[in-house]
């Protein structure tokens, strides 16, 4: 027994016209190219921030470090742990392209702690001391150049004698 196919029939008897079938497929192509453009190229102009952390020659154990824009009224900032000597600001966390000024802590986790004043007024509170000198945090004259055609990985080679 042989059946036979009307090549236009749809699902529940209903018939394509040669216009209907040609404008589904258009659709569908126009959407592939739209979601194929749509993929292609970067979703943000944020970059990857990465590199090591050494204090006189060592690797820094634990500390963190933060990455602040230079451009006067820029707001832009970024950060990240320093574990065992190395850092990473992923992409989607990262920032675009230009200067930043860096900042780089790493308290004293066993050593014994130290008096801190907080503000005038104010009793002064035990805080561990600070393993990085004031040139690298509070005092930081160091900066970097984010770019586009670099991998954005840096290595900081602190003495903490100075």
């Amino acid at each position: 027994m042989q059946i036979a196919v009307d090549p236009y029939e749809c699902v529940e008897g209903k018939r394509w016209t040669r216009h209907s079938c040609r404008h589904l497929l258009a659709s569908h192509a126009a959407l592939l190219v739209t979601a194929l453009i749509a993929g292609c190229g970067p979703t943000t102009d944020r970059l990857g921030i990465r590199g090591e952390v050494r204090l006189d020659g060592e690797p820094i154990d634990a500390g963190s470090i933060s990455f602040n824009a230079i451009e006067a009224g820029a707001t832009l900032a970024a950060g990240a742990m320093i574990r065992e000597g190395e850092f990473e600001v992923p992409r989607l966390k990262g920032l675009p392209a230009g200067e930043y000024s860096v900042s780089i802590t790493a308290p004293d986790r066993v050593g014994p702690k130290v008096p801190v004043s907080p503000g005038p007024g104010y009793p002064p509170i035990m805080v561990a001391r600070e393993r990085v000198p004031p040139s690298y945090n509070i005092n930081s004259t160091h900066t970097i150049e984010l770019s586009e055609e670099s991998d954005n990985y840096f290595e900081f080679d602190i003495d903490s004698t100075k």
